[in-house]
């Protein structure tokens, strides 16, 4: 397999690990608990710290998502939506100079304290209902990321009930296949048996649940979300075929989830 290839697959098993292990995180958390499951309700290690922290925090969830999703008031987002542009800020002045020698682990674990610390501020933001409720409002927002819908595009979607019932329910289909395709990619050695089959395989399961969760939408849902990605083109951390996949973020009100390298 060339060199390219084995990059694509190293970057496609990096984006199924963040989502499997971030969200396999919140089947952990005990019913009513805090978010972040332990460690006084904080976020940034949820499921004990694996990998990249889960696709879906407090600190990664952009504030007009939030605002929309945990009923916030004006000045509860524009607070929330000031700790995030800091943290950014923050997060951008820990990156290393481009070839610059440097220690992932050490840097990891810096990512993951200011993430920590972001969140610790915004949960200080919200009320005892609001933080509650921010549990199963987090767990949905990973639903979205799996099936390829950005968080941005959410509060102009509107999904009824329903739809956000069906599109769970895909978004938890995927999540086994994905960590089906995880389980022999790692037991080929992280190239699926060489050729970038396991990339290949992992790429098309993306965007048949793309479609699936596409097909939940009405037409002008659908348009909606069309012209999102068309507009973002970059997209936003590992979102799925054409819909959040490109960029990866782990600055947080980008929809990210955690540092990327």
């Amino acid at each position: 397999m060339s060199i390219k290839m084995k990059k694509a697959s190293i970057v496609a098993i990096a984006a199924v690990a963040a989502l499997t292990m971030g969200l396999s995180s919140f089947a952990q958390q005990a019913p009513g608990a805090a978010p972040g499951g332990g460690g006084g309700g904080r976020q940034g290690r949820q499921g004990g710290g694996r990998g990249f922290g889960g696709p879906a925090t407090l600190s990664a969830v952009p504030a007009a998502v939030l605002a929309d999703g945990l009923k916030l008031s004006a000045v509860q987002k524009a607070k929330i939506q000031a700790i995030q542009d800091q943290s950014r800020k923050d997060m951008q002045a820990l990156r290393p100079a481009p070839g610059a020698q440097v220690d992932r682990q050490e840097m990891m674990q810096k990512f993951q304290a200011l993430n920590e610390e972001t969140n610790k501020s915004i949960e200080g933001v919200l009320t005892p209902d609001q933080l509650k409720a921010s549990v199963a409002f987090l767990k949905s927002v990973s639903a979205y990321r799996t099936v390829g819908i950005p968080l941005e595009v959410l509060p102009d979607l509107k999904l009824t009930a329903d739809q956000k019932t069906k599109i769970a329910a895909i978004a938890d289909v995927a999540q086994k296949q994905l960590q089906d395709e995880m389980q022999k990619l790692r037991a080929a050695g992280g190239n699926g048996g060489g050729g970038g089959g396991g990339f290949q395989a992992i790429q098309e399961l993306m965007k048949a649940n793309g479609d699936k969760a596409a097909a939940v939408l009405t037409p002008a849902q659908k348009s909606t979300l069309d012209k999102y990605k068309a507009d973002h083109p970059q997209g936003r951390g590992f979102g799925g075929p054409g819909g959040g996949g490109g960029r990866r973020q782990g600055a947080p009100g980008g929809g990210g989830n955690g540092p990327a390298f």
